[in-house]
């Protein structure tokens, strides 16, 4: 789905920068000169489009028409709802590997015992990013359970082996 505000884009009280109004948003942003303005509020305006999605929140409704202050240029900018980057659900088992810290071996086996979920794309493993990003927050220790040593009960705590008895 296309997105489309309206921004209002004029120079600043000192004519050092330019700044950006879009009043659907409520939003400001600055740039340093006129293209880098544009690009300031396509940035912004994609990010607070991408985290209203993500939340379910509803977007502002899109009104045109805005009346530009004098030396103010109306812009139009779209944003592309269906290009926002989304977190892929899988990963390949070498990225899996890199951020677990463990070899693409482990990986495998892992993904064997079920301790990652995953599934097979043709010839390669997928790993779940929800199944790594649990693993890496919540570590394992390494090696087996160490023992815990039974403590020593002696008759003669006041005695040591070396004491010496009197006659």
């Amino acid at each position: 789905m296309m997105y489309v505000y309206e921004a209002l884009v004029y120079p600043s009280d000192d004519r050092s920068r330019y700044e950006v109004y879009i009043p659907d948003w409520d939003a400001f942003t600055v740039g340093d000169d006129f293209k880098d303005a544009v690009y300031m509020a396509h940035d912004m305006l994609e990010l607070a489009v991408a985290a209203a999605l993500d939340e379910g929140s509803p977007l502002p409704e899109e009104t045109f028409d805005h009346a530009a202050p004098q030396g103010a240029r109306v812009i139009g900018i779209v944003i592309d709802g269906d290009k926002l980057a989304s977190e892929p659900a899988t990963m390949d088992v070498a990225h899996a590997s890199e951020i677990l810290g463990v070899t693409v071996g482990r990986v495998h086996a892992m993904l064997k015992s079920g301790i990652l979920r995953g599934h097979k794309e043709g010839n390669l493993w997928m790993v779940d990013v929800e199944s790594v990003r649990d693993r890496a927050n919540n570590p394992r220790p390494g090696g087996r359970p160490r023992r815990t040593k039974p403590k020593s009960v002696s008759s003669n705590a006041g005695e040591s082996a070396h004491s010496v008895r009197e006659a």
